[in-house]
């Protein structure tokens, strides 16, 4: 067994025995990626919660693969604060007035 799969599988056991402990990706010095147990992930009442949405939107949205990235923990669906923030300003704004060309000239 890899040093990489073992490691996945002792995160995986520690994560069944702490429900609440949060997963975070990053690089090891090979530059291959691990996860750490170190910040809070959001459930999707949680997520919902955030944005001020219902959980059923969360749930279409992930059925649809348009939300925010997630991960599977068993039957569990969690969510990165920072994935979700990310996520987020990959949106497009609204509320700005674009200026329209007519004939050449810009109007407001």
């Amino acid at each position: 067994m890899t040093a990489m799969a073992l490691r996945a599988l002792t995160l995986l056991m520690v994560s069944r025995t702490q429900p609440r402990a949060s997963i975070v990706r990053g690089l090891n010095p090979k530059g291959t990626v691990f996860m750490e147990l170190n910040a809070h992930l959001w459930n999707e009442v949680e997520l919902a919660k955030h944005l001020n949405l219902t959980v059923s939107c969360i749930r279409r949205w992930r059925l649809r693969k348009c939300g925010p990235e997630f991960r599977k923990l068993g039957k569990a669906v969690r969510y990165h604060p920072a994935s979700v923030r990310a996520w987020l300003s990959s949106r497009p704004a609204g509320g700005e007035r674009h200026a329209k060309v007519r004939g050449g000239l810009r109007t407001q």
